[in-house]
């Protein structure tokens, strides 16, 4: 059983299209963390990850194997190649990417890691 069981409301309130706003604090990882909708009784934070592709999906490969939330940070661009990459090693993971938290264009997306992949293709493509 979660020790935390906040995540269930916060998804089901996303799945209800509600919007779902951290309270600010000290730390964008918390916050990101708390509005993700993901279970969040157990999670690894791994920093920035490698910059490049075969490293960064290797790395990706050993913190999967800790069955648990991932939290990364990433500069926004690299953003797109490294939710390929996460696709790449686990295509149907649950993924939230929480960006600009507490500031005027706060965005969330939700969502699994090949479909998130594919937006933000996209979009790098149309620019």
């Amino acid at each position: 059983m979660c020790s935390d069981p906040g995540y269930l409301v916060v998804t089901r309130a996303v799945e209800e299209g509600i919007a779902v706003v951290p309270v600010p604090g000290p730390s964008a990882l918390l916050a990101v963390l708390t509005a993700s909708g993901l279970p969040v009784d157990r999670f690894v934070f791994a920093g920035f990850l490698p910059r490049r592709s075969a490293a960064r999906q290797h790395a990706l490969r050993e913190l999967t194997a800790f069955g648990s939330a991932v939290v990364c940070y990433e500069s926004a661009s690299r953003l797109a190649e490294t939710m390929a990459d996460i696709a790449a090693v686990r295509a149907d993971w649950r993924v939230c990417i929480g960006r600009e938290v507490t500031k005027v264009f706060e965005e969330f997306r939700r969502g699994r890691a090949a479909e998130l992949a594919l937006e933000l293709a996209g979009e790098k493509s149309a620019r």
